[in-house]
């Protein structure tokens, strides 16, 4: 039985190869009793195998994590869900913190990311943070996570916002469009440990694109 807070989310878990992380949080999800789709971005392992052996239906979505969850939120494999979590496939969030991020109010609730020190590899965690200043120093609010991948999502909220990129960046937009439109953003720690299977992430390539979108972001028009 789904915990009370989580009885109107759809927990939606983007993928690229996670055959090795997956278990673990399909695994959480069930004992958490929370509705659980994969999002699946072209995994050539036996990702999409491993959600058939947890029944978690499988959407297919082009490469590109943002492009992927764009074609997603503009569908209506979500139809009458009030709130979308997501969280990363590889295994790094605690998701017993779901209960509690689900109990906000907020428009949207992020993760805080608390890891076990040598957990994160330590010009990443710099690199983030750094971002993280900036955002803040950008929008005039404070984002302690603009890189966080785990999230509950209010989905009238998300559907009232325009998302454009196509990568990494999406955690960035998503923060920064609800920050400047002036939505009620919370944030709730959570334990962060390191991830099972390879990273796809460049960080000197994406850095400069996670920049390249805060700028763009920042300039908008609400």
């Amino acid at each position: 039985m789904a915990v009370a807070h989580l009885a109107d989310v759809l927990l939606v878990v983007p993928t690229l190869n996670e055959e090795q992380g997956l278990p673990g949080v399909l695994e959480d999800a069930r004992r958490l009793g929370v509705a659980t789709l994969v999002l699946d971005g072209g995994s050539e392992d036996r990702t999409r195998e491993i959600a058939s052996e947890y029944n978690v239906p499988v959407v297919r979505v082009s490469r590109g994590k943002a492009r992927g969850w764009r074609e997603f939120v503009t569908s209506k494999d979500f139809n009458g869900w009030k709130r979308l979590a997501m969280v990363d496939g590889d295994g790094t969030y605690d998701l017993e913190a779901l209960p509690l991020m689900a109990a906000s109010s907020a428009d949207m609730v992020v993760a805080l990311r608390r890891g076990v020190p040598g957990e994160t590899p330590r010009v990443r965690a710099m690199g983030a943070r750094a971002l993280s200043v900036l955002a803040g120093l950008v929008t005039g609010r404070k984002c302690p996570d603009l890189l966080s991948g785990m999230r509950v999502i209010n989905v009238e909220r998300l559907r009232q916002i325009n998302l454009t990129t196509s990568g990494f960046e999406l955690e960035t937009e998503l923060t920064l469009e609800f920050v400047r439109r002036g939505f009620q953003v919370d944030w709730v720690p959570v334990i962060y440990r390191r991830r099972r299977g390879r990273s796809k992430l460049s960080p000197v390539r994406e850095g400069i694109r996670i920049l390249w979108a805060i700028f763009r972001v920042r300039t908008r028009a609400v």
